[in-house]
């Protein structure tokens, strides 16, 4: 980049000694002036902003997706830049945020380039250049266990156990999701088997560019163990406390199981009894190790009460509506007693519903049922059925069809009186020949 300082010059040479900071501040001015003139088209703003179209070539199949998700280019493409520098800046970007999807997905020697082809006067092309390389793939995971009781029983067995996930993955692609999902169930085995506090550590990664594969080392803190203590409620208001203590599915004493903690919640939300509930374990990391660690359950109480109305129309049954009246905690214990109503002008039912839950026994409920139904008889002046077609009133020799207006009782009355007709015709002509034959048997 060139300036012109010429003037700058000139004007120190007539200047006196005394002046010179003045001089110097004048020289300053110049050369911002010079170098804003000199900046080339790339930096200056374009009225509206840049447009731009994004082709990403070479994208693995694997990867294509999250590529097109993660990238800045087309995620702002709404949003213009303002200066090809600007739009630069988002090429420039999406290639660091292009490797680290190919490293997740195995692509560790993957090249990324980004070019931006235009001037600005028209539509400019960002061109993303993916070269993935071969892709890589899990040659182990290694777990570096720092725990208080090394020599514990109950810790080689939760040890065994959590490697086994980790060997699942050896061989397989060296993806991301996959390799931190495998940590997190060796992970949720140690916490479900007396250690509730384990924690991982930042994990090493080793790539082996020759071979294609990655070798990653988990560091692992286990904590104290830990037995389940006292199981304490907070925020009961309606519920009774002992139907909260027949959910619980652990006995204090036993190996604390992080994963009973998920499943008491579960239940507890499938009652419907409850705005929110918590269920976590009360106690410090530095507790004594093998000591009870106790756990709470705090809950927040739904309305107990739910009305529901509704209305309905039916060519066959006309109007009808329904009612319901629920209670989910009739007797204190999650019973839930439901009252319904449906009705028609045919037909009306009346139902109770009543349900125990944990009777007797854990994820066990007792249920009984009282309907009662009442169908009335369909009117004989019923202008018809669901067809259409008339029905008649009267016997079988009745020419006058029932609800029918004068013009349909008339060709009723017609067809019925021709078919009259026919059959006294048939029936002269029966007797006709009954009579021929008569005559000849005679002597």
């Amino acid at each position: 980049m060139n300036f012109n300082l010429t003037a700058p010059v000139v004007l120190r040479g007539y200047l006196k000694r005394g002046r010179l900071v003045a001089a110097r501040a004048i020289c300053l001015v110049f050369w911002l002036f010079a170098a804003q003139s000199s900046v080339g088209a790339q930096y200056e703003p374009f009225a509206g902003g840049v447009k731009y179209r994004v082709d990403i070539i070479g994208a693995p199949k694997a990867a294509d997706d999250l590529l097109k998700e993660s990238s800045q280019l087309l995620l702002l493409k709404d949003r213009l830049p303002p200066s090809l520098a600007a739009l630069g800046r988002r090429a420039v970007g999406d290639e660091g945020r292009f490797r680290a999807v190919l490293e997740s997905e195995g692509y560790y020697d993957a090249k990324v380039m980004a070019a931006v082809d235009g001037d600005g006067s028209g539509d400019v092309t960002v061109r993303m250049t993916i070269e993935p390389g071969a892709r890589f793939r899990v040659a182990g995971i290694a777990l570096e266990i720092e725990a208080l009781e090394t020599s514990s029983t109950s810790h080689n067995a939760a040890e065994a156990a959590a490697r086994r996930p980790l060997n699942k993955i050896t061989g397989r692609v060296a993806r991301a999701p996959d390799v931190i999902a495998a940590e997190d169930e060796a992970l949720s085995i140690f916490r479900n088997r007396g250690f509730p506090f384990t924690t991982r550590g930042d994990r090493l990664v080793e790539i082996d560019h020759a071979a294609h594969t990655i070798s990653v080392t988990l560091p692992v803190t286990l904590g104290p163990a830990a037995v389940f203590g006292e199981t304490h409620f907070l925020g009961l208001e309606r519920v009774k406390e002992r139907f909260m203590a027949r959910s619980v599915p652990w006995k204090a004493g036993a190996t604390f199981d992080m994963s009973l903690l998920e499943e008491l919640r579960k239940s507890l939300v499938d009652l419907t009894l409850f705005a929110s509930v918590k269920v976590v374990p009360v106690g410090a990391k530095d507790m004594a190790s093998g000591g009870p660690l106790d756990v709470n359950v705090v809950v927040t109480e739904s309305a107990p009460r739910t009305i529901s109305l509704g209305g309905s129309y039916a060519r066959d049954k006309g109007f009808g509506g329904t009612a319901s009246w629920n209670h989910r905690n009739f007797f204190g214990s999650g019973e839930q007693l439901e009252l319904s109503l449906e009705a028609t002008q045919l037909d009306q039912t009346a139902k109770a519903v009543l349900s125990k839950p944990n009777f007797l026994r854990r994820n066990q409920t007792l249920k009984t049922a009282i309907e009662s139904k009442h169908a009335g008889q369909k009117r004989a002046e019923r202008h018809g059925n669901a067809d259409g077609v008339h029905q008649k009133r009267g016997p079988a020799d009745n020419q006058q069809c029932c609800g029918c207006k004068k013009l349909r009782r008339a060709r009723c009355g017609d067809g019925m009186q021709d078919r009259s007709q026919k059959e006294v015709s048939a029936n002269n002509h029966l007797s006709a020949a009954e009579a021929k034959d008569g005559a000849a048997e005679r002597p």
